[in-house]
């Protein structure tokens, strides 16, 4: 099965992101559905079945222990702005909108180093994003116009307390996403 660990939005923020993806130009790129936006924490790719036990083992250890002291970061506040593009904006492939949190690398790190100790490698460095859209094959097309229009805007914020385990499958009217776990942050707020 194909697994990510990731923050699930609130529909109010997905909405919003829906809105801004209208401004994207007809045909220009595969715009991701509301329901399958997120914020990837880390992605372990393909994982036998009877793995799925000992990583939720792993990430359940990850929630009670954020941060400097184990067990003392609970939720935290989590702001989705702005827009830009993989690998830049002259030749996007991906189009993304920002998310950050004074929490949100600390949680990612506390992923990563809890998932490296049962084998899971990270695929790149985190960078906390929420994708809206890929672009199409073929010659890039223009977005600047896009990006000059929401490079600022505020999408809104939310609490993340909580992450989860998710499983995707790839269909060919794009991927289906579902929860397999959730871990909730156990610190003290």
């Amino acid at each position: 099965m194909r697994l990510f660990v990731a923050l699930n939005l609130p529909a109010e923020i997905k909405g919003k992101l829906a809105l801004a993806q209208a401004g994207l130009p007809d045909g220009a790129a595969r715009k991701t559905g509301a329901d399958a936006m997120h914020a990837t924490l880390f992605f372990l790719g393909e994982v036998d079945e009877g793995k799925v036990a000992g990583i939720c083992e792993s990430l359940r250890e990850a929630a009670g222990g954020i941060g400097e002291t184990p067990g003392r970061m609970g939720a935290f506040h989590v702001s989705v702005f702005g827009v830009g593009a993989f690998p830049n904006e002259r030749k996007p492939r991906v189009v993304w909108a920002g998310v950050q949190g004074e929490g949100l690398h600390g949680l990612a790190t506390a992923v990563q180093h809890a998932l490296e100790k049962i084998g899971f490698k990270p695929d790149k460095p985190f960078s906390g994003h929420i994708t809206i859209a890929r672009v199409r094959e073929g010659a890039p097309p223009d977005l600047a116009g896009f990006f000059d229009k929401f490079r600022g805007e505020k999408f809104g914020g939310f609490e993340a307390d909580c992450f989860e385990l998710m499983k995707s499958t790839l269909l060919p009217s794009g991927p289906k996403y579902e929860a397999v776990a959730s871990f909730r942050l156990q610190g003290q707020v």
